[in-house]
C-alpha cells in the first residue's frame, strides 16, 4: 500500500476507502457528494453540497471503528479468525480473518468483535472518533445488540464520516500507529492490476443503495 502525502481523499458510496487519496462519496438514488481534502487541509464539496451535513445511518461503514476498537483493544488481531456463517461469503460457512472480514463485510465477524468489546466500551470508541455522542448512544442499539453491524439507529454526515477517515490517515486517534497500520493494511482490497493499489471499503445499504464497485488508486 503506498500512501502519497500529497493529497488526502476520502470516498463514501457508503462505502469507505482508505487510500493515499482518502474520498468519501455518498450515493443515495441519483444524488452524490464528494468530499476531497488536499494535503493543505482545504477541502472541495462537489455535487450535492447539501449532503455533505445530512446525517445517514451508517451501517457496514460502523465495522471500520469497530475493527480499530478491537485491534486496539487487543480482542482480535489482523490475524484473528472467527467462525462466519454470513450467506454472502464465498465457501461459507467458514472462518474469516479480519481483512477477508472487511472485504465481504461480515456481520458475523464484526458482531463476534463488538461482543468481545462489550457494548460500553465500543461506545467509548465511537465518542473518540468522533461519530457519536453521549445522547447518541442512549438508544442507538434499542432493536438489539445484533444492530451494532449495521450502526443501529446512530446518524452520521458525511463531514463526520470525512473526518474520522483523516483521523487515521494522520495519526489523530487516541491509538499506537501500529494499530492504524495494521488497519489500513486489513483494508487493502486485491488488485488485478499490479501498477494500481486500492484499499477496500464497506458498502451501506442505509445510505446507498445495494450495489458498490471498489475504487482504485493510481500510484
Amino acid at each position: 500500500m503506498k500512501l502519497r502525502k500529497a493529497h488526502v481523499k476520502n470516498l463514501l458510496l457508503m462505502l469507505i476507502l482508505l487510500v493515499s487519496v482518502i474520498s468519501i462519496r455518498v450515493i443515495a438514488a441519483e444524488r452524490i457528494v464528494v468530499l476531497d481534502t488536499d494535503s493543505l487541509g482545504c477541502t472541495r464539496v462537489s455535487g450535492l453540497a447539501s449532503m455533505a451535513d445530512q446525517r445517514f445511518c451508517p451501517a457496514s461503514t460502523i465495522k471500520i471503528p469497530i475493527a480499530w476498537a478491537g485491534l486496539d483493544s487487543s480482542v482480535i488481531s489482523p490475524e484473528t479468525k472467527i467462525f462466519c456463517k454470513d450467506r454472502f461469503v464465498p465457501g461459507a460457512p467458514r472462518e474469516l480473518d479480519l481483512h477477508e472480514a472487511l472485504l465481504y463485510s461480515s456481520n458475523d465477524y464484526f458482531l463476534e468483535v463488538a461482543r468481545r468489546l462489550g457494548q460500553k466500551r465500543l461506545e467509548g470508541y465511537l465518542k473518540e472518533a468522533g461519530l457519536a455522542d453521549s445522547e447518541s448512544l442512549k438508544t442507538w442499539l434499542k432493536k438489539g445488540f445484533g444492530e451494532v453491524v449495521h450502526g443501529g439507529d446512530l446518524k452520521v454526515s458525511p463531514n463526520v464520516q470525512h473526518q474520522f477517515i483523516r483521523k487515521i490517515q494522520h495519526r489523530e486517534l487516541v491509538c499506537g500507529p501500529e494499530v492504524l497500520d495494521r488497519l489500513e493494511k486489513a483494508l487493502e482490497w486485491p488488485s488485478q492490476n499490479p501498477g494500481i493499489s486500492p484499499l477496500g471499503g464497506l458498502l451501506g445499504p442505509g445510505l446507498c443503495g445495494r450495489n458498490v464497485a471498489p475504487t482504485w488508486d493510481q500510484p
